[in-house]
């Protein structure tokens, strides 16, 4: 067992040592010691759970963000710039794929195009965003298909 030596004011000691060996001073101290340290330990403890606790608000919400955002992407994608092909096989590749959580990489290799390409210069890689992207096209498409 480690050894320290501690300082007590000398009123303290002088009651300390009337009481004499009634008392394990060695063991209170031990006590008292453990009791400190636990309580740091248990706030580090509650100060981890709050940070990971606000981290998982904070990536719900940047999901949720992401994809809202390439919903509407995907939506003016569809309304302003795309081809009735280019629909078409965007909705196919979901089609076919939605089973599989799709990814951007699969969808820019089945429609030939480089991931510069399909972001026009401006990447935003999460696939919550594309997961979104896809829902935009498809709400859309859904909308005018039997229009057209």
């Amino acid at each position: 067992m480690a050894r320290m030596s501690i300082s007590v004011p000398e009123t303290l000691k002088e009651e300390m040592d009337a009481i004499g060996d009634k008392e394990n001073w060695s063991g209170l101290a031990q006590s008292a010691f453990q009791s400190v340290v636990f309580s740091h330990k248990s706030r580090k403890n509650q100060d981890m759970e709050a940070v990971i606790e606000r981290l998982r608000a904070s990536k719900a919400q940047a999901i949720a963000d992401d994809i809202a955002e390439g919903k509407q992407d995907g939506r003016n994608w569809a309304a302003h710039t795309a081809s009735y092909r280019e629909i078409k096989r965007t909705i196919k590749f979901l089609e076919e794929n939605r089973e599989h959580s799709p990814t951007v990489s699969q969808y820019c290799e089945e429609m030939e195009l480089t991931l510069e390409e399909f972001f026009d210069g401006e990447p935003n890689l999460s696939e919550p965003y594309f997961e979104g992207w896809l829902a935009g096209v498809e709400e859309l498409w859904k909308e005018v298909e039997d229009k057209l």
